[in-house]
């Protein structure tokens, strides 16, 4: 490399700055072999449980719905639960709600909630408006030290961000957020909005707006989502946990509903859980009770002609009911899919034995065609001078053989020919298939006779154009 190039290479380079660390402190406290750590970390973890096994102390937690079903008021209902219960300031950010709005949720005529003193609603609506996200962090740095409060709720982010839809503000939301999460210990919770959501599939992290995001910065995620037979009734679900197990899936979810409780609008949850497919199911109260109650028959060991009378319905019916009981219920009991019992009876079917191919007998070849006149040249000038010099050379050979065929047939007229393979690859006149003297050959090709009827076409409309140009 010369000395330009060195010049242009150390210009593309930049210089990493100087490390304001001990570098032999850093290795001595942060470098440790695994069992180290391990050893150093007590067996029994210390952290506290925030919110029904879904939020622990130090996470940073995510509350995604779709609009209208109660985010904010969960939001708000688990900020002064932990008010009461640890008696330390939580700070609730909203970007959403404006003042009013806030009241009259949490007032009726009879009388006003009663919030715990340790809780306090920030008010960004005309904060975000008038600065940028960094500065609105800043803000929200300065009420942390001020209130020295362990737990932050933000909500929401799609209020915050501008787009929310793109990735790259929802990053520089989480690395600012997860940068005040480490520095001072705190416990977040981020309300966020749903995006588009088929309401008959089951909640995912993948259901979230910049899902991906979500997924790699939070460390645990729960979601509301509404049945579908029953308007008003909610579920809660635990969706993502990277320290506990989780316990609130599918098969336990909370059931909920949007009450007023105490002058206060909230959502009233359920002591018995549920499961998310009942609640997803497009069947009405009466037809899953007509449904249960067949099912519990069936159990029973009745008839498809007793259950159909017991119930009141037809013997059809109860078939398709037995058929969905089979499918979900008595597959989920022996361990076995339905799609695993459905390949075995398949492969249990006998298989049909493969047919004989038939042997066709070859066909006959054709007869050789009589004599006829001589094929007319093709135009000179519309093949090169190689194929010019074939087609010439090919018509004086038919003169010749059919003028020794001729003296031949004279002499011997009741001649047959015998079929034998051609070793040459041309394909000859028909005339030659006469002569005895000529090995028999193959008949001429359909392609190669269409491709011969085309060079035969092109060169009579050269022609004609040749003598519309010299006219």
């Amino acid at each position: 490399m010369n000395t330009k190039d060195n010049q242009i290479y150390s210009a593309t380079i930049k210089v990493p700055a100087p490390i304001d660390v001990d570098v032999n402190s850093f290795i001595s406290k942060q470098v440790r072999t695994a069992t180290a750590l391990i050893d150093a970390i007590p067996s029994k973890d210390t952290r506290l449980n925030l919110w029904k096994n879904m939020w622990f102390e130090g996470e940073l937690c995510c509350l995604f719905a779709d609009t209208n079903l109660g985010k904010s008021l969960l939001a708000v209902q688990i900020g002064n639960e932990l008010a009461t219960r640890f008696r330390r300031d939580v700070l609730y950010f909203d970007f959403e709600q404006s003042d009013q709005q806030f009241a009259m949720r949490y007032r009726d005529e009879q009388g006003v909630f009663n919030f715990s003193p340790h809780f306090y609603r920030i008010d960004f609506q005309q904060l975000k408006e008038d600065y940028e996200m960094v500065d609105v962090m800043r803000y929200v740095e300065a009420l942390i030290v001020r209130h020295k409060s362990p737990f932050l709720i933000i909500d929401n982010i799609t209020a915050l961000c501008e787009n929310a839809s793109n990735a790259h503000c929802v990053t520089d939301f989480f690395e600012n957020i997860k940068h005040l999460c480490r520095h001072y210990d705190l416990s977040t919770l981020v309300v966020a909005h749903t995006a588009a959501h088929s309401p008959y599939k089951p909640l995912s992290i993948s259901d979230v707006a910049c899902s991906r995001v979500f997924g790699n910065f939070c460390d645990s995620a729960f979601a509301i989502g509404h049945a579908v037979h029953a308007p008003g009734l909610l579920y809660i679900k635990h969706i993502k946990s990277r320290l506990a197990h989780i316990r609130l899936n599918s098969d336990n979810v909370i059931p909920a509903r949007i009450r007023r409780i105490d002058h206060a609008v909230q959502l009233e949850l359920s002591s018995t859980p549920s499961s998310e497919e009942r609640l997803l199911d497009r069947m009405s109260p009466e037809r899953y009770h007509i449904y249960q109650s067949a099912c519990n028959l069936m159990a029973e060991g009745n008839s498809l002609r007793d259950i159909a009378e017991a119930l009141g319905i037809s013997k059809s019916s109860v078939q398709r009911i037995i058929h969905r009981y089979d499918v979900f219920r008595s597959i989920e009991e022996s361990g076995i899919a339905y799609d695993n019992q459905k390949e075995e009876q398949r492969r249990q079917k006998p298989e049909k034995p493969a047919e004989k191919p038939q042997n066709h007998p070859a066909p006959a070849p054709e007869p050789a065609a009589p004599f006829s006149e001589p094929a007319p040249a093709i135009d000179e000038g519309s093949l090169g001078n190689s194929s010019r010099n074939a087609d010439n050379s090919r018509q004086e050979k038919i003169v010749e053989n059919h003028v020794s065929c001729e003296n031949q047939s004279s002499q011997a007229p009741e001649l047959k020919s015998v079929a034998q393979p051609n070793p040459s690859p041309e394909v000859s006149h028909p005339s030659e298939q006469n002569c005895p003297n000529q090995p028999p050959v193959q008949h001429m090709d359909p392609t190669e006779k269409k491709l011969k009827k085309m060079l035969a076409k092109s060169s009579v409309v050269d022609n004609s154009r040749r003598r519309r140009r010299r006219a």
